[in-house]
């Protein structure tokens, strides 16, 4: 489809077709490379105001160091991870979509993908803690300044925003207000409901 723009400049996008459900697997081995890459996604059909709290929720599952996937799997398991991290990406074609991103070093691949696969499950099926909402109320406004870090990526959020047909400004100014806003049970409620452990593309 065409994509109008202000100044009426045009662009020409690709449609968003959306694919099964069905949980995918798809595995490629890699011998003799130092670490084994783990990705869990999965598409929802939120285009709306419901991504604030799924952004929340998402936060507590893998959205730094003392995050779930990181605390467990590092810090309590003591498993080979590099790294492991999880988003909710928007864009303008598509609903939003998770991404759970882990590194692995091979010997502890198949057991750190296992214990990656239980949290989410669990995450999934029972959502956050009330100390976990307050955490991410409490610490989004560290990430929201580093976006004006550089030119760049000042200029990186206004157009994420704008492709998103949304104003720039008015998004910047109430992103702390969307945050307080957020409730346990409305956080938990979409979560669960949005998505479904069962349909996991895992690569």
């Amino acid at each position: 489809f065409v994509k109008h723009f202000p100044g009426g400049a045009q662009k020409t996008r690709l449609a968003w077709v959306p694919g099964t459900s069905d949980s995918q697997e798809i595995i490629h081995p890699t011998p003799g490379h130092a670490s084994n890459v783990l990705l869990v996604g999965q598409v929802t059909d939120v285009r709306d105001d419901r991504i604030h709290a799924l952004k929340a929720a998402t936060h507590a599952l893998g959205g730094g160091m003392s995050a779930r996937l990181m605390s467990v799997v590092r810090g309590e398991e003591g498993l080979g991870t590099y790294g492991i991290y999880a988003y909710v990406h928007e864009g303008p074609d598509h609903p939003a979509f998770l991404l759970v991103n882990g590194t692995f070093s091979p010997d502890a691949a198949e057991e750190g993908a296992s214990t990656v696969l239980g949290i989410i499950r669990e995450w999934m099926e029972h959502g956050i803690t009330e100390e976990e909402l307050e955490n991410y109320k409490t610490h989004m406004a560290g990430p929201r300044a580093m976006t004006l870090d550089n030119p760049s990526k000042l200029v990186s959020v206004h157009h994420e925003n704008a492709l998103l047909g949304k104003d720039p400004q008015e998004e910047w100014d109430q992103i702390p207000q969307r945050a307080q806003d957020l409730t346990l049970e409305n956080v938990n409620a979409t979560l669960t409901s949005v998505f479904n452990p069962n349909h996991f593309k895992i690569v």
